[in-house]
């Protein structure tokens, strides 16, 4: 199926014409039933349309991957030892469990696990060649946020952080519910719009107000404001989120030149995947 399809493809999707593509041998017959005979391009034109530009697309994800990023021993042993935990769980059923995803083969599974590092792997080279301006859009700051159950406990704590106490042991002493470790704040974080706030107000070495959503009380320590400071796991924070890893791939798929030849598979893609093609 996939060869079908990506014959109709070239790396990247762009605008096409009026235009259909074909296979050779269009009208041998590929089988019969009783008086119905059926094609090679009956059976062609019956795939490409069920299919709805899936195949195309994956197929030019595929081709870009492996165009921009090596597949590295660090790669390969992640897979290895995602595959190795999943024997563990599964032992003899871990075949079948695959097949149930609707993978044809074990390998086949392999294979989109490892392309998977290459994306991750495609992101974050997106995220470094644009740290600046992603650093301008989702704001990394390093900062310790101390979570409590009541205010009362959020400004004892409050009081001790500001005194210069251990962000751990404050955090033990007063139970919060929050990391005793730093974290990377950014735009998307999920937390209350509050807390959201006061990460934008603080400078490096600043202890917040208490801050709450009604629910919780929380207390910013501010750590480091500028992502050069911590910029590996600002890369990595930031190629977590999910806009930016897929414009990272609409970005290698726009250099790439993917056009679509076939007006049906383009409609397809337009319909189903319209992200995938260039204005």
């Amino acid at each position: 199926m996939k060869k079908l399809i990506a014959i109709l493809c070239l790396l990247v999707l762009a605008g096409c014409s009026d235009a259909y593509a074909s296979i050779n041998n269009a009208k041998e017959t590929v089988f019969t039933v009783g008086s119905t005979t059926v094609t090679r391009g009956d059976l062609y034109n019956y795939m490409k349309a069920q299919d709805g530009g899936y195949t195309a697309v994956n197929t030019a994800m595929e081709n870009i991957l492996n165009a921009n990023v090596e597949v590295t021993e660090d790669m390969n042993k992640s897979v290895e030892d995602t595959l190795a935990m999943y024997e563990s769980l599964l032992g003899e059923n871990l075949e079948s469990y695959i097949m149930s995803m609707g993978y044809a083969s074990l390998e086949a599974f392999k294979n989109d696990m490892l392309l998977s590092e290459q994306a991750t792997a495609l992101t974050a080279k997106y995220v470094e060649t644009n740290f600046e301006l992603l650093c301008g859009t989702y704001a990394p700051k390093k900062v310790k946020i101390a979570v409590f159950a009541d205010q009362e406990t959020a400004l004892k704590a409050q009081t001790e952080l500001k005194n210069g106490a251990d962000f751990a042991e404050v955090s033990e002493t007063y139970k919060s519910t929050g990391s005793k470790d730093s974290i990377i704040f950014t735009t998307q974080s999920s937390y209350p719009t509050a807390v959201t706030y006061a990460v934008s107000e603080l400078t490096e070495g600043m202890v917040s107000d208490v801050v709450t959503n009604e629910k919780s009380f929380y207390v910013v320590v501010m750590e480091k404001t500028n992502a050069l400071d911590f910029k590996d796991e600002a890369v990595n924070t930031i190629a977590a989120i999910s806009k930016v890893s897929n414009d990272a791939l609409m970005s290698s798929i726009e250099a790439a030149g993917f056009h679509i030849y076939d007006k049906n598979l383009y409609d397809a893609i337009a319909k189903n995947y319209p992200d995938y093609l260039s204005e």
